[in-house]
């Protein structure tokens, strides 16, 4: 009679143990499902220092050939307006003039058409980058994901030894109870 009732007991610790498990190796199966996304993932993002080195080199370069054309304009503008050297006092020939301000304003050409060429090559660059941020929050996501996951797994297998303990002390109790019973009957 008396060990029929902890019967019920048992089988229900059992049945959660059993449970517990099913969700332990569902978990985990997600959780290598986890690894090998963020893995694929950050094999997408290698080149993320190179894009991020190439940004910076096109941007310095743009700045360089935008000073370049200022310069141009400047010096353009002060043969258009002089005719007379500020310094020396000297007249400059007009043939020289209009050969200098032609070679500035082929330059100017030459560094503007640059400037628009590095824009497109910017404008791609910027592209990876914001696929690769986006890739990076991707993974960030997975990593919580995979930490919620990992922390799922050690709850489960707390609460297992929890109720091992929780079976074992009832059996130990009722092989105790037995001894006495027999033992009074002996």
């Amino acid at each position: 009679g008396v060990q029929t009732c902890a019967l019920p007991i048992f089988a229900g610790l059992q049945n959660k143990i059993n449970e517990n498990n099913d969700s332990i190796v569902q978990t985990q199966s997600e959780i290598q499902q986890l690894v090998t996304d963020i893995a694929t993932l950050s094999n997408q993002i290698t080149s993320k220092d190179k894009v991020v080195d190439d940004i910076d080199k096109a941007k310095t370069i743009k700045t360089k050939l935008s000073q370049k054309v200022e310069t141009c304009e400047h010096d353009a503008e002060f043969f258009s307006e002089n005719d007379v050297c500020p310094q020396c006092s000297q007249g400059i020939p007009e043939d020289y003039k209009s050969r200098i301000i032609h070679d500035l304003h082929e330059k100017m050409k030459d560094s503007n058409k640059k400037i628009n060429e590095l824009e497109t090559v910017l404008e791609g660059l910027m592209e990876k980058q914001n696929s690769i941020n986006a890739i990076i929050g991707k993974i960030t996501d997975k990593n919580i994901e995979l930490s919620t996951k990992n922390s799922t797994v050690s709850l489960l297998n707390k609460q297992n030894k929890q109720l091992q303990v929780e079976i074992e002390t009832h059996n130990s109790d009722t092989d105790r109870k037995s001894t006495r019973l027999n033992s009074s009957h002996g």
